[in-house]
């Protein structure tokens, strides 16, 4: 864009070329006299700075690498409690979606995930046969098959949260 400037002060509004520069983040520009400028050797440090709710910081990478995904693929929250003196779930599966599919719109996908995360928690309170649930191997399995599953029906890979209360 700052090329594109210079052209279009050069070309549109008759400004000598050698009156303009484009400079890349952190140079100096050091002007002695109305008509005298050049370019210092030195760089100051720059960094972006991203401007975060109220807060002004250095932003990581991954941070940012986040937002672009959550901003493209969405996200789904699938939330199970499961009853282990009952040995079975409390209640259906919940899902939560934001960015990833229009709940309303995605029946059969919502009903499908919720026999997946089902027959996953079932076969985890089996094997546990009224002792310990397996929290986090659970998880990892609900995460891993709904991956799966997300990418053959919606050729996108959302987010997922999988909680498991006990």
């Amino acid at each position: 864009m700052l090329k594109e400037h210079r052209r279009i002060a050069v070309e549109k509004a008759g400004i000598d070329i050698n009156n303009t520069f484009v400079l890349d983040n952190g140079m100096i520009l050091e002007m002695t006299a109305p008509n005298e400028a050049k370019i210092l050797p030195i760089k100051v440090p720059s960094s972006p700075i991203f401007v975060d709710g109220y807060s002004l910081s250095d932003v990581k990478k991954t941070v940012i690498s986040d937002r672009k995904m959550l901003a493209k693929e969405g996200f789904i929250n699938v939330i199970i409690l499961i009853n282990i003196g009952k040995k079975r779930l409390q209640k259906s599966p919940d899902i939560l979606s934001r960015g990833f599919i229009y709940l309303r719109e995605s029946q059969k996908l919502l009903v499908e995930t919720r026999q997946i995360v089902t027959r996953l928690a079932n076969d985890e309170i089996k094997k546990a046969d009224g002792g310990k649930i397996e929290v986090d191997s659970l998880k990892e399995k609900m995460h891993e098959k709904l991956e799966a599953f997300f990418l053959q029906k919606t050729n996108k890979k959302p987010i997922i949260i999988p909680v498991v209360l006990v």
